[in-house]
């Protein structure tokens, strides 16, 4: 193979060594420390990533974590995440990265050819039952093609599902089900080697070479993407499948294995596994793309514009230009030197050429700056950062066995130093600048401020913009000075150089209803990006900042902006002017709405940041303006502190009905300013109004009271005429004095009512005691129905009334039954007189209490009766021996009027002619 195509190819990788030179080095991340599981956990042989130190492993799986709970959803992210995690033994982990990962590659139930390396990864850590489901979707992607199918043998599983005789997975299944428990464990400690991993690679690489030296591509390309199946980390067949794609003009392709290129070397050095030499394989790949495309633009200015929107060029000599400028900042050993800033600048908190890192990586691999800790900004700190710098500035000693690579050894046997590489064929940063003011002489080609070019001019202006520009001072001024009459300052058209395109993202967080205040902030408040904005950018990041309530900050960048400011900047109605003032009102605004005894302290503290700007001409009678209006609002802030004073006493004086001296406090306060005087005429008036109000409640609780008094004694007439005494204004007042005679009337109508009740309830008694019944229910019905109260007053009357005339008939036939039983008693029919007291009612219970009674005396009578008759029989039978019989004693009877059918009165008949008998 020739040279040119051995660069292209590269060699096939030698055995992954256990310990590389950087694996040592502790990986800085902020995620809390994660404790280190037992070191002989089970993991999958194949995986690259058991080579490096549990420590490691860990805390970068934490880092790893920490994006998949964001939402981060990159499927390299989420593969590389299950390989940690796999490596650790951390199944559920594992799964939980790899379940996202098998959807996106999963269309309409069926797995995508890229499935089929996690499909292999999946093995290891899923449930036995989703795993032959695994099993089955990787057999469907493998029948097609006899490379995947003798991978998945490698694995363990031929067509059927069993695992192969002789084959390792066979073999350790064995070893492991027949050997003993201690030899086990020492058979299944982790090794250093790859095994048969190792031999796939090395084939497929001399595959790859041998069909790219006939002039097969598309054969080579097919082996080196086999090389990936196998093994994922291996950048060498990257590098040359961008090659490739790149001959045969596969754009798609070219840029995915351009960025799986670049991200490689990065997790690399990110993770010291051989870092040294990812940063010298990113450095070469970027000086050469920096190259070629920057070749593109040497032809004639007529033409460039059109080479810049030429889709993908601009982006890629931006995006390896800025990455030499932070490969190049990286191996510098001092933070100033890194920077390329003075003391003053870092403690300041800026970055400088470290900046373009973290921009670089939001713009082109958003998902490494999480990652990134650039540390302290302290010219004596150190660099601190994922990306190790020691990897690259420190010449370490690597010996062949480390790094794989033949013998350097001299002839001592001492291992020989290999320096890192740090210097570059020309400068990036200078070439960014270079071209950056060459382009803005025909606005960077832009057309409008909607299309993928825009976007990349933006993101161009971002880097170039963090990128300091001092050095090169001298070079672009005469760049922008070129050709023109009346050149500008060159700060100004450096500022307007980068804020042109910056400009079209500032339009996009301003549009709509509610502008992106937070977007803004986050997009321009870097502040290394400060000094080259213009100053319309700087104050509406100021504005930002209010909205966001950092009015302190906003004022500081306000002042800052001052003296770069335009003469036309201060004209009336001019953008800049008002914006500085809306600026300066946030913080008077915010000062007022503060605690008062702070307030004070604001103001000098506000004045004295406005009197320490350094300018002169407009700008200088702009500051005075300023000043002026923080006195007044000063002024303003001790007059609203003495009228809040004032008011909330005098509030407490009409409360307490004491309104003398709150007229008194009301007229202490001064009388200027002219809304002041206004402002005490109206507070005097509702004083006025609050005594004439008090007033007129007391004279109106007066005629209430009075007015119920005479209600009470029954004098209407006089209770409304208090009423109507009582003034007609306000409304309000008519209303209540329209309720009141309301009251008053309804109170006498109630009375009457009530006197006509009493009479007729006292009329209807007397009937009802004379037994008219039917008079008294006329005289209750003659009432009226209403309200509902005396209908039903009226219900129970009649009630009563009926309860009345039923008792009293009840009554009368009770008697009339008494005397008739009483009669038939004394003729002595005890049992028709018993049968007319049982024909009475049972109700109510006296009542049949009352039968009984009858009854019983009736039945005693009856028993008495049954004694006399027999005793009249027995005087009768003595009489009859003395000649005296029935008819004797019948004319006797007579002349005596004694019934003789009463036994009771004829037994005293008998008796007294028995003893008058017996006495002759």
């Amino acid at each position: 193979m020739s040279k040119q195509k051995e660069h292209k190819m590269g060699r096939p990788p030698a055995a992954a060594p256990t310990k590389t030179a950087g694996a040592a080095k502790q990986v800085a991340v902020a995620a809390p420390p994660v404790r280190a599981r037992p070191p002989f956990q089970p993991a999958q042989s194949h995986l690259v990533a058991e080579r490096f130190e549990l420590h490691d492993r860990h805390r970068l799986l934490a880092r790893l974590a920490e994006c998949l709970a964001r939402g981060l959803q990159d499927p390299e992210l989420l593969y590389l995440g299950g390989r940690y995690a796999a490596s650790l033994g951390l199944n559920a982990l594992a799964c939980r990265f790899l379940d996202p990962l098998s959807t996106l590659l999963h269309e309409d139930g069926r797995p995508a050819p890229a499935f089929f390396p996690v499909g292999l990864l999946y093995l290891g850590v899923v449930e036995p039952a989703k795993r032959e489901i695994v099993l089955e979707e990787l057999r469907q992607l493998a029948a097609a093609s006899p490379h995947l199918t003798r991978i998945l043998h490698l694995v363990g599983g031929d067509a059927q599902g069993r695992l192969l005789a002789g084959s390792p997975p066979r073999l350790l299944q064995l070893v492991e089900r027949y050997c003993s428990h201690q030899l086990w464990q020492e058979f299944a400690a982790p090794t250093n080697g790859n095994g048969n991993l190792t031999t796939e690679v090395q084939r497929g690489a001399q595959e790859a070479t041998r069909h790219y030296e006939a002039g097969q591509v598309s054969e080579a390309r097919r082996a080196l993407e086999n090389i990936l199946l196998c093994d994922g980390d291996q950048p060498e067949a990257l590098r040359n499948l961008i090659t490739i794609t790149s001959e045969q003009h596969d754009m798609e392709a070219y840029c995915r294995y351009w960025r799986r290129y670049v991200k490689l070397l990065l997790w690399r050095i990110m993770r010291g596994d051989h870092a040294a030499a990812a940063y010298d394989d990113l450095c070469h790949f970027y000086v050469r793309v920096a190259t070629i495309t920057d070749r593109e633009f040497n032809e004639s200015p007529q033409k460039t514009p059109e080479r810049l929107r030429t889709p993908g060029l601009l982006a890629r000599w931006l995006e390896a230009h800025a990455g030499l400028v932070w490969l190049d900042s990286w191996h510098r050993p001092h933070r100033d030197q890194q920077a390329q800033l003075g003391a003053e600048e870092l403690k300041a908190g800026r970055l400088g050429r470290l900046a373009v890192l973290q921009f670089w990586c939001q713009v082109f691999y958003p998902e490494f700056y999480p990652f990134l800790d650039l540390g302290s900004s302290t010219v004596d700190a150190q660099p601190h950062c994922v990306f190790d710098p020691e990897l690259y500035r420190a010449p370490d000693p690597v010996t062949a066995e480390e790094d794989g690579s033949p013998s350097t050894a001299g002839t001592d046997g001492k291992p020989k130093s290999r320096h890192r590489g740090s210097a570059l064929p020309f400068d990036p940063a200078e070439r960014l600048w270079t071209r950056f003011a060459q382009w803005f002489k025909f606005h960077f080609g832009l057309r409008n401020n909607h299309d993928a070019h825009a976007e990349t001019v933006t993101a161009l202006a971002g880097l170039v913009a963090r990128v300091p520009h001092r050095p090169y001072a001298r070079k672009l001024a005469a760049i922008f000075a070129h050709e023109e009459l009346n050149p500008p300052p060159y700060r100004r058209a450096v500022r307007e150089a980068c804020s042109l395109p910056l400009r079209f993202r500032l339009g996009k967080f301003l549009e709509g209803k509610k502008p992106n205040w937070l977007g803004l902030l986050a997009c321009f408040g870097d502040a290394d990006l400060f000094d080259c904005l213009t100053p319309d950018l700087r104050l509406f990041l100021a504005l930002a900042c209010c909205h966001q309530n950092a009015t302190a900050r906003a004022m500081q960048i306000a002042c800052e902006t001052l003296p770069d400011m335009e003469p036309d900047d201060f004209e009336e109605e001019a953008q800049n002017g008002q914006l500085w003032k809306n600026v300066l009102h946030a913080n008077l605004q915010a000062i007022m709405e503060g605690k008062e005894a702070q307030r004070q302290e604001a103001f000098a503290r506000l004045t004295k940041q406005i009197e320490a700007i350094s300018v002169e001409g407009p700008q200088k009678q702009f500051r005075q303006d300023c000043l002026k209006l923080v006195r007044d609002a000063e002024q303003t802030a001790r007059i609203h502190e003495q009228v809040d004073r004032a008011v909330k006493r005098s509030k407490e004086l009409v409360k307490q009905n004491n309104f003398d001296e709150a007229v008194r406090t009301i007229r202490e306060l001064p009388n200027e300013p002219e809304d002041l005087q206004k402002l005490k005429a109206s507070l005097l008036e509702q004083v006025a109004e609050a005594r004439k109000s008090a007033e007129l409640h007391k004279r109106i609780e007066h005629a209430i009271e009075q007015s119920k008094k005479l209600v009470g004694e029954g004098k209407f007439r006089e209770a409304k005429d208090v009423v109507h005494r009582l003034p007609s204004e306000p409304a309000d007042l008519e209303d209540l004095k329209r309720n009141l005679l309301g009251q008053i009337d309804e109170a006498e109508q109630q009375k009457q009512l009530h006197k006509r009740i009493e009479a007729a309830v006292e009329e209807s008694k007397k009937l009802v005691g004379k037994g008219k019944f039917r008079e008294a229910k006329d005289v209750v019905r003659r009432l009226p129905d209403e309200p509902q109260d005396l209908k039903d007053l009226k219900r129970n009357l009649l009630g009563q009334i009926d309860e009345a005339e039923q008792h009293c008939q009840v009554q009368k036939r009770i008697e009339a039954a008494v005397e008739e039983s009483k009669k038939l008693v004394g003729k002595g029919k005890f049992r028709e007189a018993k049968d007319i007291i049982r024909q009475l009612p049972d109700q109510p219970s006296e009542l049949k209490e009352l039968k009984k009674n009858f009854l019983g005396q009736i039945e005693q009578v009856e028993q008495d009766a049954n004694k006399i008759q027999a005793e009249n029989k027995e005087i009768l039978s003595r009489l009859s021996r003395r000649n005296i019989d029935w008819s004797k004693v019948g004319r006797i009877a007579s002349d005596n009027n004694v019934d003789m059918s009463n036994p009771f009165a004829f037994n005293s008949l008998l008796k007294a002619i028995d003893e008058q008998l017996r006495g002759r």
